[in-house]
């Protein structure tokens, strides 16, 4: 099973996945951390917004936004501030746009979906394809993500062929 893991806007820790937990890893490998909570399937997929104060986590077919409190050694992973739960399974990956206005989560089932930071749906566009990965583009550094046309994002199937929004 595949963990994924994102590292913190400040460059010093990288948070990933594993069964029922976020483990906070530095740059060298070493667990600083372990956050533990009862969730039905493993944390496969975690994104740190841009100023490093909310970490987005995904467990099956949810979207956890949590709180991110502290910085260095006393770093802690706060309250749940909401849940988005969407309409299919298998999310595969969920990343904050770079100025942390939207929340973008890919499914294997070929959604991407686009989120306010409230975890409220902006925009679902499906692609007809597993979706294992994606990323937020940045065409020019005025360029805002637009939440009706999928602007920004360039999603990566399983099959390897890229998708732009």
């Amino acid at each position: 099973m595949l963990f994924r893991s994102a590292l913190s806007p400040d460059q010093r820790l990288f948070a990933r996945g594993g069964h029922c937990v976020i483990d906070l890893v530095d740059r060298q490998g070493v667990l600083q951390k372990t956050f533990t909570w009862p969730l039905p399937q493993p944390t496969l997929a975690v994104g740190w917004s841009p100023d490093g104060q909310r970490l987005a986590s995904a467990s099956g077919s949810r979207v956890f936004l949590h709180e991110v409190v502290g910085k260095g050694p006393s770093l802690k992973i706060g309250r749940l501030l909401t849940t988005y739960t969407p309409s299919y399974a298998d999310i595969s990956a969920a990343k904050w746009s770079p100025d942390g206005s939207v929340l973008a989560v890919s499914s294997h089932a070929g959604t991407l979906s686009l989120l306010a930071p409230d975890g409220t749906t902006m925009m679902k566009r499906v692609v007809d394809v597993p979706l294992h990965a994606f990323d937020w583009t940045r065409p020019n550094s005025s360029a805002r993500p637009n939440p009706t046309t999928l602007n920004g994002v360039a999603a990566l199937p399983e099959n390897g062929s890229p998708v732009a929004g």
